[in-house]
């Protein structure tokens, strides 16, 4: 294997890392993200800003794994002119 060979695989090793480690430090904006969470810009804001330090991370994470209280058909609050 040539010298420029092994430069090829070598960058692209280290562009598959970086693409991986970004997906994993965005971890909490996508899975807010894909649960539909109501308060998803500040998830990702929290992630952005507080990330890179490992406690603003996981706190993100938790947050966006929260289940969130979502009221019951019958606990809904209709307009006075809806009700019975």
């Amino acid at each position: 294997m040539s010298r420029a060979d092994q430069d090829a695989y070598t960058a692209i090793l280290w562009f598959g890392l970086f693409f991986l480690a970004l997906a994993l430090y965005c971890l909490p904006w996508i899975v807010a993200k894909a649960r539909h969470k109501r308060n998803v810009t500040a998830i990702a804001v929290l992630n952005i800003l507080a990330g890179w330090t490992f406690l603003g991370w996981l706190i993100a994470l938790v947050w966006a794994l929260l289940v969130e209280d979502r009221p019951r058909p019958e606990q809904r609050v209709l307009p006075h002119h809806v009700r019975r």
